[in-house]
């Protein structure tokens, strides 16, 4: 009965907990959606790519990743086990749950050593761990659970007992337990932000049981501590140092964070004031979803309901207050564990006081200071969040203990008894739709419907090595919506070994990407050449077209009668299997590769190298060929340039990679030409006519053909270009400045904005969910008349239809605006055929030469249209001034006009300085074997009848253009004969430095054979080379680390020490 009474805390806890897992759970569903992990749909595929997980080859293109993707090695094989004895839908649920018991047991335990001394110590530390468990903090940190935050939640309190446990007594014992459960942890630093945010914990515990007459002594052992954590992590660690420091501005910049780290920060700006952060509510309380029907409401419409009672409202502050007089109880009493946890609340309330004064200047310098902390830390709750609810646990319970303490020293017995038994319930009622099914979001519970399973037994005996892309492909987000009810990131690849084109690997690789811009340019002008040419480019090998996919906006924008009628019409193309709404597609390259590795012959060198774009003219045109190189290697080289040969603006104004000025009656568009092109020919293709005529509004009959005239270094090379095409020497280059005049097209397809247009257009929200103030003023800057757009919680947008515009020309859309504050103006371009946004993106909130309050200039942003469908119809043009939460948003609109450009004859104008390479370079010549054991590592062997065909070759490897792969060749055969001397080959391997970018995405090697050893060696009859992705070898330096700390551990035998006492102020802290 004693064993009873000491245990019934924990009995409680885990009684609450499995009562709430078995409420939540769905027999038959799997808890997918949102940011899921899968591995359990392919156990060994994953465990494999967490072995090997620097490059990621299996997302898109392959790319290095900005997760610890490793780090959930350890987990997989814990999941692996308990497959054996559960089905696999319901093994995600097991962890998501078993994640809240942990953290529940061990903040039990941890508020148990907290309180030894006090009698009350079981009653205390249970309504400490039932509120870690059920305050509201707690229910949105699982409500859309991702692994790595339910692994903090879990884990971090027995964590920090532990830490507690090896400074109070530093011994074996106490050291490897830590050093276990820190291991046992490794997954909660699935995303590195979360790890960074552990460690910072353990230092603020580690402040606030510093003792001054011992601090290098302990700091020392401190450092050992974190010396620790740093081996036992190195192995995802490494990788990701190396990632933060070469490859991070590309998540940065990435196109769907332009578009959302601004709102992602302000959303949860939002919620970063008291009342907010008393009741522990983020930007999931506000976050609006659309269902499967495409009906938009609150992502937690339940909890909405329930928490905005009045009476719930009293509670819940009520709750606050106790963990206030907890704070000052816990001083008062001067508790020796008080400033650690003090350290603890008052680092998360500033991480998430973001719109409370002080704390909010804090987070606003390190924004303005440290660019990647804005954001890695945009979405601070997720990070933060687990450790506002671990704090306010704590103080909760100290805010208890001290009131009990006040009741018994008043002698009302009853009320210290009763007081404890009133928090419970006032616990349970702030937390009671929990236990109806509410503590999981029921859109990520979802039968996932068999013919996904049917899918992966079809791929699962093809080859690995072959690239499957996925259709439809009608967003940048990355964030898909099923008719079977998923929203997320994605599960599919989780079950596929080969690897497939998701949008939702564009943040870490801007050449994902760019397929995404140029597969989505083919399919919404329904250019079926087009769509070979990116399939041969990108070297996709399948496509799966999924019909459950869906869009809550519109179907139609889905473009599935395009991508039917394109797949139908295509040779190349080939339906193999069907299994329910999914069909495969077999797709027929020319350009045949071995293991994503190819030989090609010849290559023609295009330029310049493009950071952006939807069309890659060069490529079609010429198929294979070599970006950039800095010289022509050889004889037969052509060197093709096309100035134009990028007109995308669908990313930021000051990403544009062309000049254009709009000079009144004409638009200027400028390029620059290397030097070393002199003696080429500038060639100058047909024009469309209809491009470039002028058709009367009054009279439609009446038409004026405008043709575009040419300069270089300002002198006229052609002017009154008619359709025919021109080809025109150039002896000599002197700046290389090439400008093309193009004639402003008025009439019918135009259109130039007058003050009347913007100042009649009608105040109107475009959020249902955020109705706010919105204001339209009528002001100047300078001789302009602007329209004044300001909003506060609202999202006030105008439109300007153009439902007459033909989609079969180009048009180039001129904004002028002036930022003000807040947000800047978000523009949009309607397909009025599609129903789509072609073109999204804020405007600049200042120009490259302006100030941003330069209060006397308009900013001029510039945007091309390029031509779309043939007999397609109508454009709108949409602008938004949005403003989040409190935030006032400002902004000034300027004059806006539309023009036809002859767009196809500016991304065609070429200059070509050797004429002998005309045929377009596709197919490829015969590798007779690549050995591909994992992602990072190719063995390459060519027989040397093939080598003596090659006139100019090149190695091309279909992955990812990136620095870290190396090239060898191997002249020892030693070196290839055992796995682990295939280590050796960076060290002993004869490098190949002719390292080049090929057709703007992917990597090659110019072979010479002059410089192959095994080539000229007449005893060979083949030549070997490897090819290294060498960042993984930070992986395998880790797991040589971690081994060997372990081992040494196991070996070392310390000699007996004294038990070491921490003083502070002469009184003893720890022992």
């Amino acid at each position: 009965m004693n064993s009873f009474f000491k245990k019934w805390p924990y009995l409680s806890i885990a009684f609450i907990v499995i009562t709430i897992s078995y409420l939540n759970y769905i027999p038959g569903t799997y808890l997918t959606g949102w940011d899921n992990l899968h591995p359990e749909l392919n156990l060994l595929l994953n465990n494999k790519r967490s072995l090997f997980s620097v490059w990621q080859e299996y997302q898109g293109l392959g790319l290095i990743g900005g997760l610890a993707y490793g780090s959930d090695l350890l987990r997989q094989i814990v999941l692996g086990v308990f497959s054996l004895f559960f089905p696999i839908s319901f093994l995600r649920y097991l962890y998501t749950f078993s994640m809240l018991l942990l953290g529940g047991l061990g903040m039990l335990a941890l508020l148990q050593k907290i309180f030894r001394e006090n009698h009350e110590k079981n009653v205390i530390s249970f309504v400490g761990a039932l509120f870690y468990i059920l305050n509201f903090g707690t229910v949105q940190t699982f409500y859309n659970s991702f692994e790595a935050f339910t692994a903090h939640f879990g884990f971090l309190p027995i964590l920090i007992l532990v830490f507690l446990n090896v400074l109070n007594k530093w011994d074996r014992k106490h050291f490897l337990i830590f050093l276990l459960l820190n291991i046992i942890s490794i997954s909660q630093a699935y995303v590195p932000t979360v790890f960074v945010v552990y460690l910072s914990i353990l230092f603020f515990v580690f402040l606030g049981q510093l003792a001054k007459n011992k601090f290098k002594e302990n700091f020392s052992k401190v450092l050992i501590l974190f010396f620790s954590i740093f081996i036992i992590n190195s192995f995802w660690l490494l990788p990701f140092i190396y990632f933060t420091k070469t490859h991070s501005q590309i998540t940065v910049n990435s196109y769907m964070n332009q578009m959302s780290t601004e709102d992602i920060f302000m959303r949860n700006q939002k919620f970063g004031n008291l009342l907010d952060l008393a009741r522990l509510r983020s930007f999931s309380f506000d976050y609006v979803d659309p269902d499967v029907n495409g009906k938009f409401d609150y992502l937690m419409k339940g909890w909405r309901s329930y928490l905005d009672n009045p009476f719930i409202n009293v509670i819940n502050y009520s709750l606050f207050a106790v963990i206030l007089y907890g704070l000052y109880s816990g001083f008062r009493r001067k508790d020796k564990y008080y400033r650690s946890f003090l350290l603890l609340f008052i680092f998360a309330f500033t991480m998430l006081a973001t719109d409370l004064i002080p704390f909010s200047w804090i987070v606003g310098l390190l924004r303005m200071v440290v660019p990647l902390f804005a954001q890695v830390f945009r979405v601070s709750f997720t990070k933060f969040g687990v450790l506002a609810s671990f704090s306010y646990s704590i103080f909760f319970a100290l805010g208890v203990m001290g009131i009990m303490s006040k009741f018994k020293e008043r002698n009302n017995l009853k009320l210290e008894k009763l007081f404890p038994i009133i928090m419970m319930i006032f616990i349970l009622a702030v937390s009671l739709p929990v236990f109806s099914g509410y503590l999981i979001y029921y859109r990520t519970r979802n039968n996932i419907p068999g013919e996904y399973f049917q899918l992966q037994n079809f791929f699962r005996d093809k080859s690995g090595n072959s690239r499957i892309g996925i259709l439809p492909q009608y967003t940048y987000w990355g964030w898909g919506y099923y008719s079977w009810g998923y929203v997320g990131s994605g599960f599919l690849w989780y079950g596929l070994p080969q690897p497939t084109m998701d949008s939702a690997f564009d943040g870490y690789s801007s050449y994902n990407e760019n397929y995404y811009w140029e597969i989505s340019q083919a399919i919404y002008t329904s250019d079926r050449r087009r769509l070979e040419d990116i399939l041969e480019k990108y070297q996709i090998n399948w496509l799966v077209f999924d019909g459950n996919i869906i869009n809550s906006s519109s179907l139609k924008s889905l473009g599935v009668d395009n991508i039917e009628d394109m797949l139908t019409a295509s040779s190349k193309i080939k339906l193999v299997s069907i299994f329910g709404k999914i069909k495969v597609y077999k797709v027929n390259l020319v350009t045949t590769s071995k293991n994503y590795v190819f030989l090609a012959d010849n290559l023609p060198v295009i330029g310049p190298k493009y950071e952006w774009n939807n069309y890659d003219s060069g490529y079609g045109e010429y198929g294979n060929y070599i970006t950039e190189n800095k010289e022509p290697r050889t004889k037969n080289s052509s060197d093709i340039y096309y100035p134009f040969r990028s007109l995308f603006t669908g990313r930021q104004q000051s990403e544009l990679e062309f000049g254009v000025e709009d000079r009144g009656d004409y638009f200027l568009f400028s390029a620059q030409i290397p030097k070393n092109m002199v003696g080429g020919k500038l060639e100058l293709p047909e024009i469309d006519k209809d491009s470039v005529t002028e058709i009367s509004r009054t009279d439609l009959s009446k038409t004026t053909v405008k043709y575009p005239s040419v300069f270089l270094d300002g002198a006229l090379v052609r002017t009154e270009i008619s359709s025919s095409s021109a080809s025109i020497n150039l002896p000599y280059i002197t700046s290389g400045k090439l400008e093309v005049v193009v004639p402003r097209i008025k009439g019918f397809y135009s259109y130039t904005s007058s003050p009347d247009d913007l100042f009649n257009q009608p105040v109107k929200n475009c959020d249902l969910f955020n109705n706010g103030v919105m204001k339209h003023d009528k002001t100047k800057i300078g001789n302009e008349d602007v329209l004044k757009l300001t909003s506060i919680g609202s999202s006030n947008c105008l439109d300007f239809d153009f439902p007459y515009l033909t989609q079969r020309v180009g048009y180039l859309v001129t904004v002028k605006s002036k930022w003000e504050e807040g947000k800047s103006l978000l523009f949009s371009v309607i397909n009025k055929n599609s129903q789509r946004a072609d073109l999204e993106t804020y405007l600049p909130k200042a120009s490259k030469t302006q100030s941003f309050k330069d209060t006397n200039k308009l900013t001029t942003s510039y945007f091309i249209i390029p031509p779309m469908e043939y007999y397609g119809e109508g454009y709108t043009l949409h602008l938004d001034n949005i403003s989040i939460g409190r935030v006032k948003t400002v902004n000034e609109l300027g004059k806006i006009t539309l023009n036809p450009i002859p767009y196809d004859f500016l991304t065609a104008i070429k200059i070509v300085k050797n004429q002998e390479s005309r045929i377009k370079n596709q197919g490829s010549l015969n590798i007779t074997q690549v050995d591909h054991p994992n992602p990072s590592y190719y063995q390459i062997t060519v027989s040397n009848e093939t080598m003596k065909q090659l006139d100019n070759g090149t190695m091309i490897l279909s992955q990812s253009y990136d620095e870290g792969w190396h090239a060898y060749e191997i002249t020892n055969d030693w070196l290839v004969d055992s796995w682990y001397m295939k280590l050796l080959i960076p060290l002993f391997g004869k490098e190949m430095k002719d390292h080049v970018l090929v057709n703007n995405w992917e990597n090659g090697w110019l072979l010479e054979d002059a410089k192959l050893q095994s080539f000229k060696d007449t005893k060979n009859q083949n030549s070997t080379i490897a090819i290294v992705y060498l960042p993984q070898y930070l992986e395998y330096l880790g797991f040589v680390l971690f081994g060997g700390f372990i081992i040494f551990l196991i070996l070392y035998k310390p000699k007996p020490t004294k038990t070491e006492t921490i003083f502070h102020n002469g009184e003893k802290l720890l022992q």
